[in-house]
């Protein structure tokens, strides 16, 4: 080590000595957690989360994270500037990072949402949010017109949901537009009454998940704590997973239906009552694929992946949480880039 010119190379071939020891105690973990994360079928039944064995599972994660983190430095650390063999020690080093790279850019990108989880599922305190179910039959900037929507209780990991709303619902009894507060910045924010479906038409779901609740709280008196909003195409891509259901007045559905029995309602169904049976059907399918039957964690990867297309989002009235969201993509904003 302390060789004058080829001592270097013991420091670096220590680093990466380290950088392989922590590496395989991520992978220890990894086989750990697995089965618990991605083939038990009870961290989430009857819609219920199981709130110890998810506690389980992050502190185990938040253990792989610091080794994550231990192995990056001991690959900073690494020089390779001894004559001779620096070159071999520099390529060793690029060859690790390749393969550690990836797994601490999705890990900084998760870790955030992993702290929130438990907050989010109610595990402090009752959490309530807005389920809107986006119909992309009316074209929108923020997705499709929120044709269906439901409230949704989280209490220390269990789901509940509320009665079902339509627009037909919120119209009924000359109701039809309400005054709330403009969301700051929100160019689409008329003044005057407005209808409730009116609420998110800006492409930024952190100005039209709140439009939505200052709406919702117009009209039904509730202050619920975020929005998660979820088109047809995203449904459809859960039920490739997970199969089929029956929806009461449609029949079966699948994924490769489910889109153009929906989102085509207008031209298969006359009445407005037809419609909003249509709409309604919606719901019992969300809820039964995402919170039964297990692969949560599947479930979860193929909302992320669908939120990359806009067909997923969810915003937070707390900040911490939010900011969470969105620094894992999920949060449904567009780019920060000057001229998306």
């Amino acid at each position: 080590r302390w060789v004058p010119v080829g001592g270097g190379a013991i420091q670096d071939v220590r680093h990466l000595v380290g950088a392989l020891d922590q590496a395989t105690s991520i992978a220890e973990i990894g086989t750990e957690v697995y089965p618990d994360l991605m083939q038990s079928d009870s961290l989430v039944h009857n819609s219920e989360v199981d709130l110890d064995q998810l506690d389980g599972i992050l502190t185990s994660l938040d253990q792989a994270g610091q080794h994550l983190h231990a192995a990056v430095d001991d690959l900073e650390a690494v020089e390779g500037n001894t004559p001779f063999i620096g070159d071999k020690v520099l390529e060793a080093r690029d060859q690790a990072w390749d393969k550690i790279e990836p797994i601490s850019t999705t890990y900084d990108e998760a870790e955030p949402v992993l702290d929130a989880l438990p907050d989010v599922l109610g595990a402090d305190g009752d959490r309530t949010y807005i389920v809107a179910i986006m119909n992309p039959a009316e074209q929108r900037y923020s997705g499709g017109a929120t044709l269906t929507l439901v409230p949704m209780t989280m209490s220390d990991g269990k789901v509940e949901f509320g009665d079902t709303v339509t627009n037909q619902d919120i119209v009924a009894g000359g109701t039809e537009k309400l005054k709330w507060p403009k969301v700051k910045g929100n160019p689409f924010h008329t003044p005057g009454k407005r209808v409730v479906m009116s609420a998110t038409f800006s492409p930024y779901w952190s100005q039209s998940g709140e439009e939505l609740l200052r709406a919702w709280e117009a009209r039904f008196a509730q202050q619920p704590d975020g929005v998660i909003a979820v088109d047809l195409q995203a449904l459809a891509r859960l039920m490739e997973l997970t199969g089929p259901v029956e929806a009461e007045g449609v029949g079966q559905l699948d994924s490769s239906n489910l889109v153009k029995v929906l989102a085509g309602s207008y031209d298969f169904y006359d009445s407005e009552e037809e419609r909003r049976a249509i709409n309604r059907a919606v719901v019992p399918a969300f809820r039964e694929k995402l919170f039964q039957g297990g692969q949560f964690a599947e479930k979860f990867q193929v909302l992320a992946q669908a939120a990359k297309g806009r067909h997923f989002a969810m915003y937070f009235r707390d900040e911490r949480l939010q900011q969470a969201f969105h620094q894992r993509g999920l949060a449904g904003d567009l780019s920060d880039t000057g001229h998306d």
